[in-house]
């Protein structure tokens, strides 16, 4: 494809429907593969295309897109042509930050008698699905997300929009001193078992002065780099 440019990628993706497998092999690894989702402007407005690939194998039969704007809301992905690639197109605001995830292959008898864009439906097989959700190979932007017993957890891929809001307050920053956080373990009547907890003083803590309160749930995914919750306190 001489001087070719990825814009109206729409065009694009009907023209491959006719076009020779060789052409979407070199397509993917030169323009899209690594550079994904792809984001296109809708013209005369502030919303954005979001395109969405995914690279399946000669067994992949299906491609479900799990987005954190559409809930437990799974979206099947179109196959391109009569090729092993994926396609979904999403139109999102230009200031959105979020995760996404994929889920190939979906087996539907994992979830008999269940539809599966039912966000009611989903969320009680949640605990099902999500050992199987896979991060985008082509975005190297994730998130881990850990269940409450810190062993179980999934990646997410980032999706950023072009005017998300910037987050230079969970960047380090060497001027600025740095606090502690100290691990515990309280027992629970309610649950009737063992729950971490971490502690979080700044740099300037003084045991005889009085500080605001603030309860952070899901503690543990504070230690990530993904949510560096003591930097933004810090």
């Amino acid at each position: 494809i001489t001087g070719f440019k990825m814009q109206n990628i729409d065009a694009l993706l009907n023209d491959l429907k006719h076009a020779e497998s060789e052409s979407l092999i070199w397509l993917w690894n030169t323009h899209i593969h690594g550079n994904t989702p792809i984001i296109e402007k809708k013209n005369n407005t502030d919303t954005y295309f979001a395109y969405f690939f995914w690279q399946g194998e000669d067994n992949t039969e299906n491609v479900y897109l799990h987005c954190g704007v559409t809930g437990d809301k799974l979206t099947k992905l179109d196959r391109i042509a009569d090729s092993n690639y994926f396609v979904y197109k999403m139109e999102l605001p230009g200031e959105l930050r979020t995760l996404y995830s994929f889920l190939p292959n979906l087996d539907k008898t994992l979830i008999p008698d269940t539809d599966i864009n039912d966000p009611a439906a989903l969320s009680e097989i949640n605990n099902l699905l999500r050992p199987l959700f896979k991060p985008d190979p082509s975005n190297q932007m994730r998130q881990v997300l850990y269940d409450g017993d810190e062993k179980t957890y999934s990646v997410k891929s980032i999706i950023e929009m072009p005017h998300a809001e910037p987050q230079p307050w969970s960047l380090l920053e060497p001027r600025v001193p740095v606090g502690t956080v100290d691990p515990y373990t309280i027992k629970s009547k309610i649950l009737k078992q063992d729950r971490k907890i971490w502690i979080y003083k700044p740099c300037s803590y003084d045991s005889k002065s009085k500080y605001g309160l603030l309860l952070q749930f899901d503690g543990q995914c504070h230690q990530l780099p993904s949510i560096p919750l003591p930097t933004i306190l810090d």
